[in-house]
């Protein structure tokens, strides 16, 4: 890939509300990167908000042909490093304890409306997608259930992530079994609360869901399960189950796939034709 194309990271520290007054929130913007267009005078770029898995990972500044396929063909893409995301110190990385659903949500929805307000204006309001893996995928449908009153988001893509923490602690693997008590208390009905499944009804968003067959973490059930309550309500969901996959995509096929059935998705719900015939 040519320099040209290559949209560098741009780090940013936001200030959002917080019932203890202002919090920080780490992001990282790449802007649109193509020297063979241009946009409209004025026109903000549709933005891919993408959330980490862990959910106490971290999306570090490096070089992601995923991100570039993104910014090469127009759009923005925001990493977020929620509350709760490692690299920022301890007090940062434990704020999320008995806090995940709500203030990993909550980061995204005002990182969101901060960067299409001004001083900033990087992405338009209106176009903002937010999508994420395993933990991240949890956020996505969280922010598209249990906060769908705020609007924020056009559309969600949610890669293995999870919908129903009480039957996760039946199905998942030992090693993660006592981590949910970290990060909900140690309340049982908080992890009911939380689960975007039981809040699906309240979804308007157009939503893909993506799925290893094999997933020993996160079990194709917590997909398909969201899936029939959103159908049965007449919503918009799209689902993709990936034959021999588990935890995260191995196979070429599949990564190609899931990357073009994607930004397919997202352009669908935009009403624009989205090629992936060029010369990048």
């Amino acid at each position: 890939l040519s320099p040209q194309y290559i949209s560098l990271p741009r780090p940013l520290t936001l200030l959002v509300p917080h019932e203890q007054g202002e919090h920080p929130v780490h992001v990282i913007y790449y802007a649109p990167q193509n020297p063979s267009y241009t946009g409209l005078d004025g026109e903000k770029p549709p933005c891919v908000l993408n959330v980490h898995g862990g959910p106490v990972g971290l999306s570090p500044q490096s070089f992601s042909a995923t991100k570039q396929f993104y910014t090469t063909r127009g759009w923005a893409w925001l990493d977020v490093n929620h509350t709760g995301s490692s690299g920022y110190g301890r007090a940062y990385m434990e704020g999320l304890r008995e806090a995940w659903g709500i203030q990993d949500v909550d980061d995204c929805i005002d990182v969101a409306r901060i960067l299409s307000a001004p001083p900033h204006n990087l992405i338009d309001p209106k176009r903002v997608f937010i999508r994420g893996a395993s933990a991240g995928g949890y956020t996505t449908l969280a922010a598209l259930t249990l906060r769908a009153e705020a609007g924020v988001f056009a559309a969600g893509c949610s890669s293995y992530g999870i919908s129903d923490f009480k039957r996760l602690e039946e199905e998942t693997h030992k090693f993660e079994s006592g981590y949910l008590t970290m990060l909900f208390g140690p309340d049982p009905q908080t992890k009911l609360d939380r689960s975007p499944v039981f809040h699906a009804e309240k979804i308007v968003a157009p939503l893909l869901i993506l799925q290893g067959d094999v997933d020993p973490a996160v079990p194709p059930s917590q997909a398909e399960i969201m899936v029939q309550s959103i159908n049965k309500r007449g919503g918009t969901v799209e689902y993709k189950l990936y034959s021999g996959e588990g935890h995260g995509w191995k196979r070429k096929d599949t990564i190609q796939d899931a990357l073009q059935r994607e930004i397919r998705f997202y352009s669908r719900v935009l009403g624009i034709e989205c090629s992936l015939q060029d010369d990048i």
